[in-house]
């Protein structure tokens, strides 16, 4: 796009232009139009996140959060492995 062809875009964002106006006035196919305005508000929204006015991440909904109900400790996968490797070593002197 030409540079005047910009700055007539942006008049109409600004001014509240649709993208059937916006392809219109621009002589540019309606594909081209939706994609300007889509990444128009892709950029908006990058810049509302990186001044903290809008959270990275949105909070999921209570019914999709997760909850860890894993039970025990840290230490019982290292008991496991002990006991497994005393039982190689009993298995082994064994035989």
């Amino acid at each position: 796009m030409s540079d005047g062809q910009v700055r007539r875009y942006m008049e109409l964002r600004d001014g509240g232009a649709g993208e059937e106006e916006i392809a219109e006035q621009l002589d540019v196919p309606p594909e081209v139009a939706a994609a300007l305005v889509h990444a128009d508000d892709a950029q908006a929204l990058a810049g509302r996140i990186a001044a903290g006015d809008e959270p990275m991440y949105p909070p999921p909904d209570p019914a999709d959060r997760v909850a860890d109900l894993r039970s025990g400790s840290a230490w019982v996968p290292i008991g496991v492995l002990v006991l497994v490797l005393l039982g190689v070593i009993v298995y082994a002197l064994a035989r």
